[in-house]
């Protein structure tokens, strides 16, 4: 007869094993999720709570949509130079000597009043089609401009169809003032700031990814919405999303094989690089610089026009006290191209 304490090392062995599979099955079911999984979500709701930059109106073909009293209200009539006829302010003490325009006087006035006029939508629509903001930027070559025209017209708001002449006028370009302009201002500063050699889809490419912008939504890479950028090995096996590729080829001018597009010279840096991505952004940026200064000229024809015309009645001089230069032409006083009918934006 079998001694049965023989068997009982080979029981006790066999529970521990069921209660140690048991127990790491039951951990499997109830151990907690990844911690990165509540970081994707939260990234999700920041970006979702966070609008994005819109299109601009275009009112360079109407009668800027205003009623006649807000049309008086914004616009005055008088001839091309700031002070012409300009005595000071009836309402205020007459002006013993006119403000150097560079003075901290001066400049502390017409930053008041540019950020004044910035924070007015009418106005800005007007101020852009008056000096023809963004023009540079439908003035490339055709495949790059039919890449920038979809790449656009991805952004709400923006029209590239109804007045293709004046499309530009709804693009997304906003004043350093404007609640939308410092974001967007600064998303394109940091592509710039990076340089163009790591703007390509080799494996060489920038691994801060500056194509994304998240305050417009856009991938100026891919000319999609999303910031998630194919990578080289998918384009080298020919799994790239064909639009998103043509995007890419038309925008920079590479029409080649997609496996060209991933291809590092000896140099180590790659074959085919943004450089029409690159240059795009820089009118881009110039565009909105080009909308800082002609806001500025706009506050000093404001500051500068008499009382009875809706001004402030300011006198400034561009004359230099001290060297004597003068500075008129930096504030483009003639304003020569002007139309009598908008020459002068007052609030």
């Amino acid at each position: 007869m079998e001694n049965p304490t023989n068997k009982t090392p080979l029981l006790v062995i066999g529970l521990l094993l069921i209660l140690a599979l048991g127990g790491w099955a039951v951990w499997a079911v109830l151990r907690p999720k990844k911690e990165e999984e509540p970081t994707v979500t939260t990234k999700k709701e920041t970006a979702a709570s966070t609008p994005a930059v819109t299109g601009r109106n275009n009112v360079s073909s109407q009668n800027t949509g205003l009623t006649k009293e807000q049309i008086a209200f914004l616009f005055g009539h008088n001839n091309s130079s700031f002070n012409s006829g300009n005595t000071g302010n009836e309402n205020q003490p007459k002006q013993k000597e006119p403000l150097y325009i560079k003075g901290t006087r001066a400049q502390a006035l017409i930053t008041a009043k540019a950020e004044h006029l910035q924070s007015k939508v009418a106005v800005m629509d007007i101020i852009r089609a008056k000096y023809d903001i963004g023009r540079e930027l439908i003035k490339f070559n055709s495949d790059t401009q039919k890449a920038i025209d979809q790449l656009f017209d991805k952004v709400s708001g923006v029209d590239v169809h109804s007045d293709p002449a004046k499309r530009y006028l709804t693009f997304p370009i906003y004043g350093k003032h404007e609640s939308q302009g410092p974001a967007l201002r600064s998303d394109l500063q940091k592509l710039l700031d990076r340089g163009w050699e790591g703007l390509n889809l080799s494996n060489k490419r920038d691994p801060t990814m500056p194509w994304w912008l998240p305050s417009v939504q856009l991938n100026l890479l891919l000319g999609t919405t999303v910031s998630t950028t194919i990578s080289a090995d998918n384009i080298w096996w020919y799994w790239g999303q064909r639009s998103e590729l043509d995007f890419f080829k038309d925008f920079n001018g590479h029409q080649v094989d997609d496996r060209w597009l991933v291809k590092v010279n000896d140099n180590g840096k790659a074959a085919y690089p943004a450089g029409n991505l690159y240059t795009f952004v820089q009118r881009w940026v110039e565009a909105i610089d080009q909308l800082n200064k002609v806001t500025e000229w706009e506050a000093i024809r404001t500051l500068t026009a008499p009382s009875s015309k809706g001004g402030d009645g300011w006198l400034f001089t561009y004359l230099d006290p001290e060297t004597g230069t003068d500075y008129s032409k930096n504030y483009d006083p003639q304003d020569s191209r002007t139309n009598d009918a908008l020459d002068l934006i007052l609030t």
